[in-house]
């Protein structure tokens, strides 16, 4: 089995994911039967600079929401991240 794999290596989801399928791959009673390919696709295409900018506010302005919203949404990322063994920092 041939498994396909695109992801932005900046996203912190894609990046978790990865590491969720992993540990999933690594249980699967069959893993040495799958091959799997990476590729790379960049989903931010059109970002702007946000050099010295607020990482909250960055989200916030590109997703049309809240700065609250935008810190528990980083905030739960943070912790998303642990769960899968990854030290996520927001700056």
């Amino acid at each position: 089995m041939i498994i396909e794999i695109w992801s932005d290596f900046i996203c912190p989801f894609c990046y978790m994911s990865k590491k969720k399928f992993e540990m999933a791959l690594n249980e699967f009673e069959h893993k040495d039967e799958v091959e799997v390919i990476y590729r790379s696709f960049e989903l931010g295409m059109s970002t702007e600079s946000v050099k010295g900018k607020d990482i909250h506010r960055v989200i916030a302005d590109k997703y049309h929401i809240s700065y609250e919203d935008a810190r528990e949404n980083n905030d739960r990322i943070v912790k998303d991240a642990a769960e899968v063994g990854f030290h996520y920092r927001i700056f």
